[in-house]
């Protein structure tokens, strides 16, 4: 079975941004202040059986760099470990970067 899903991801505006240390599972603690605003970037994500399992990352901006260390690339791995699927599923993942434009 194929399961298809696609969300908005809100963007924000940090206003101030602190890192205050890190976190035992690597990231960091942060003190922020921040306004979201009416743009956001969309993920598609499809996952679908496979006999063996692979993650991939599209962008349409080119400035995302290594997909492989990407943090969307991170969390769909985790989220196949999580659902216990991570022998036998293929996930694609297309993120489009619309917030970008804030920068």
């Amino acid at each position: 079975m194929v399961k298809l899903l696609a969300e908005d991801a809100c963007a924000k505006i940090n206003l101030f941004l602190r890192v205050t240390g890190r976190r035992a599972d690597g990231y960091h603690q942060l003190d922020s202040i921040f306004v979201p605003v009416s743009i956001s970037d969309r993920i598609t994500i499809e996952i679908r059986p496979a006999s063996a399992a692979t993650v991939s990352l599209r962008c349409d901006l080119p400035s995302l760099g290594d997909p492989e260390s990407n943090l969307a690339m991170r969390a769909a791995r985790a989220y196949l470990r999580a659902a216990a699927c991570a022998d036998n599923a293929v996930m694609r993942a297309e993120l489009q970067r619309r917030a970008a434009a804030l920068v």
